[in-house]
C-alpha cells in the first residue's frame, strides 16, 4: 500500500506584511526547526542570504516560512520582530545542519 506525505506550505517572506505575519504565526508553536543558507556563514565576511524557519507538524499544517534576509534586514520592524522571537527562551528552536554551510 502507497502512501504519499503531505504536502507542504512554504512561503517566501520578502516584504513585510509576509515576515511579520509569520513571525506571528511562528511565535505560537514550543518548537520551530530553523535552517540558515549563505556564503561562508560563521566566518569573517560571511553572509547569511536565507532564514528558512518551519512548524513541525507532520500534517497538512505544517509550514515552512523562507526570510529574504538581504532584502528584509535594514527594516527596522521586522529585524526587531525576528531577533525578539529568536532570543525567546520559551520557544524551542531545532538548528537544522548548523554548521558553517
Amino acid at each position: 500500500m502507497e502512501t504519499s506525505a503531505p504536502t507542504v506550505k512554504y512561503t517566501m517572506c520578502a516584504g513585510i506584511p509576509e515576515a511579520l505575519s509569520a513571525i506571528e504565526t511562528l511565535s505560537r508553536c514550543p518548537l520551530v526547526l530553523l535552517d540558515c543558507e549563505g556564503k561562508s556563514i560563521g566566518k569573517v565576511n560571511g553572509v547569511l542570504s536565507l532564514l528558512c524557519i518551519g512548524t513541525p507538524d507532520t500534517t497538512a499544517a505544517q509550514s515552512i516560512y523562507v526570510f529574504d534576509v538581504p532584502g528584509l534586514k535594514y527594516i527596522a520592524a521586522v529585524r526587531d520582530a525576528m531577533a525578539t522571537f529568536l532570543v525567546r527562551q520559551d520557544i524551542v528552536k531545532v538548528v537544522w545542519d548548523g554548521r558553517m554551510d
